[in-house]
């Protein structure tokens, strides 16, 4: 019995048989003041059977010690990876199993599965105030069955540089789904249990770099099948009497509040339209002669003059309490989705009117079509990375970015089924091309393609089939309303700290010194995929703000 035991990077992903893959280990890792730093140890078992291996942890500094966590990577199975025939940079094409789902190792150990490569993932969460200098992390994982026993030791060092990791100064969103906390967990949207679930959920966004919120004012209109209904999720309790409205924005405040409390910086207003062509108004709930109804919804065309006068009351009263929550400079307001040349008019007609009622607004959305821009009616656009080259080249001021199900080819992304690289070079992009937010539609979507109904997210990553797995969700919905991660929000997470990791290397030496760290031909269609060079580019960044750091004192 034997177990072949490594310190690998984070970008790997172990999953096949020994001898398939090989990896390089790492012997040393740096980090700035309040960074997490990831790595992964391999595990390989030389047996003939299934064993459960344990893992025990030392470091001499009391502070490092504490800040060090270590948890299982577990399979799960992608039945569309979203490979597009002739793309090369993928793990795999068809149907299979790989590693993202991130989870407490148990009491009983870790699963070590004979002659398959595994791994631990762990992480540092490195204080602010810890001290500079290096730290010894060694691990050792051990084994055993009936007279036999195996065990392995391996080190890494910790480099924990002088200088502390400044916030992040632009906006990162992954959309919110209060409707699916509520259906997965089985309570009532609104109630303590959702606000608290919530809350959790809202919390590891903001320790992962994802500082703005997508507020679930009205239900979303977004990903529905045209005539369905998704489960009602509205923080405004609306009552009709004749044609006069009355609002209460008792749970939106609390919403605001609890967001400003976890540390979220910016806010999305839910879109006031429908996604795919602006055509209706999105699902929304009243009380009409002290019953609930629907009085809005896909039978609502977007032209309608009763939509009209709804929103001519709901959104001055809305932009009242977004001001006395102080939030009202720093949230943005959605029209509706990707809109495009065939419902062009759709969507002049309802921004005009949004804009008339909101004209200190600002408005933003995804697209890909620059005309939209230019004709004025879109401040802050969101471009697909696949077609964000005119957009760079139009010099567009507040450009955003975005990736979804359709950039497969070439593009940054973070598929389960694509090796990490793809999904750490995002940081990179936005630094060189000053980019000023990135926006993604799922961060806990668990519905079907449509929404037809629920799916249990464990079994199914690709909204069954609807989109490549790992497209909908980022985080898992754990045990006792807390979120399980992923590699791909951990490998994201650490794509935003290079981001501004450059962004403090800028402040000490100047933005073409930073620039300069990067691969020369690097592009939003074409950019390194060794991981060495990820972690080689981080040891460089790293050592040079040491450097000026020590200079500047």
């Amino acid at each position: 019995m034997k177990i072949d035991l490594k310190v690998i990077s984070s970008l790997e992903k172990a999953y096949k048989p020994a001898g398939k893959q090989v990896f390089k280990e790492l012997t040393q890792i740096s980090g700035l003041k309040g960074e997490t730093v990831s790595f992964q140890l391999c595990h390989c078992l030389d047996y003939d059977r299934m064993l459960w291996g344990k893992l025990t942890f030392r470091c001499d500094d009391p502070v490092i010690s504490k800040a060090v966590r270590i948890r299982q990577v577990n399979p799960v199975p992608v039945i569309r990876t979203g490979a597009p025939a002739g793309e090369e940079n993928y793990l795999e094409t068809e149907s299979c199993v790989l590693p993202d789902l991130l989870t407490e190792v148990s009491v009983d150990g870790f699963p070590m599965v004979p002659h398959i490569n595994g791994s631990l993932w762990v992480d540092a969460d490195i204080p602010k105030e810890a001290a500079p200098g290096r730290y010894e992390l060694t691990f050792t994982a051990s084994c055993e069955h009936k007279e036999n026993s195996a065990e392995e030791t391996v080190k890494i060092n910790l480099d924990v540089i002088d200088a502390i990791l400044p916030e992040l100064d632009i906006s990162h969103t992954e959309w919110f789904y209060g409707d699916c906390i509520a259906d997965y967990y089985g309570v009532d949207f609104g109630s303590e249990e959702f606000f608290k679930i919530s809350r959790e959920f809202i919390r590891t966004a903001v320790k992962r770099n994802i500082n703005t919120n997508l507020v679930p004012l009205l239900t979303p209109a977004l990903d529905t099948a045209v005539g369905l209904e998704r489960t009602t999720a509205q923080l405004v309790d609306i009552e009709k009497s004749g044609d006069d409205y009355s609002f209460s924005f008792a749970g939106l405040r609390r919403w605001i509040e609890m967001c400003l409390e976890e540390g979220v910086r910016f806010f999305e207003m839910s879109h006031l339209f429908t996604q795919w062509g602006c055509k209706a108004a999105p699902k929304i709930v009243a009380t009409v002669n002290g019953k609930k109804q629907r009085i809005f919804g896909w039978d609502t065309p977007s032209d309608s003059r009763e939509y009209a006068d709804f929103l001519r009351r709901f959104l001055p009263a809305l932009r009242k309490e977004l001001i006395e929550l102080k939030v009202y400079d720093r949230t943005f307001f959605h029209i509706s989705d990707e809109p495009r040349k065939d419902n062009r008019e759709n969507y002049k007609m309802a921004n005009a009117l949004v804009r008339e009622i909101l004209p200190d607004a600002v408005f933003l959305d995804a697209l890909s079509d620059l005309e939209f821009y230019r004709e004025g009616l879109i401040d802050i656009p969101a471009c697909g990375t696949n077609k964000i080259a005119p957009f760079i080249e139009g010099k567009v001021e507040r450009l955003w970015a975005y990736y979804c199900c359709t950039q497969t080819t070439k593009s940054s992304n973070r598929f389960i089924a694509m090796p990490s690289a793809r999904n750490r070079v995002l940081g990179q992009q936005l630094f060189k091309y000053h980019i000023k937010g990135f926006l993604h539609w799922g961060y806990d979507f668990y519905n079907c393609m449509y929404s037809y109904h629920h799916i249990d997210p464990y079994r199914t990553v690709d909204a069954e089939g609807g989109v490549p797995g790992g497209d909908p969700f980022l985080v898992y919905p754990g045990k006792d309303g807390r979120p399980d991660e992923s590699i791909r929000l951990m490998v994201l997470s650490e794509a935003f700290n290079d981001y501004r990791a450059l962004k403090l290397l800028e402040s000490l030496s100047s933005f073409e010194e930073a620039v300069s760290f990067l691969d020369e031909g690097l592009t939003f269609s074409d950019y390194p995929m060794d991981q060495d060079y990820f972690v080689g580019l981080r040891e460089k960044i790293n050592r040079r703000i040491a450097e000026l750091t020590r200079l500047s004192n």
